[in-house]
């Protein structure tokens, strides 16, 4: 897909708002492809987000459907960061309880 500054200003903001959903982000890689570029059928766009944390990547990615050409990329680039968002969400859950459990079993040894 051709470079866009509008696009690439949407997708900046996005990334920027995730660091509040998971304090130890460390990056946010977003690809923006037309995997099925013809002139004979409908040209969908695939928004995938790289999230990378502590001990893992997470992946999201969201492929416009060939039976919803009307659905801009816009729109996808939304629900990816949105999907983005809750696995963050999920992501930073197990580090809070293991932090919680910690702090407890330092508690019980004093």
């Amino acid at each position: 897909m051709d470079s866009s500054p509008i696009i690439e200003e949407a997708v900046r903001e996005k990334a920027k708002k995730l660091e509040q959903f998971h304090q130890s982000l460390q990056s946010v890689r977003v690809v923006i492809t037309q995997p099925h570029k013809s002139h004979q059928t409908h040209n969908g766009y695939l928004v995938k987000v790289e999230l990378v944390v502590p001990g893992d990547t997470l992946v999201v990615s969201r492929e416009q459907p060939l039976d919803h050409p009307a659905e801009d990329v816009h729109h996808l680039i939304k629900d990816a960061f949105l999907a983005a968002q809750r696995m963050l969400r999920h992501a930073a859950e197990p580090h809070k309880g293991q932090a919680r459990r910690h702090q407890a079993a330092q508690a019980n040894r004093h």
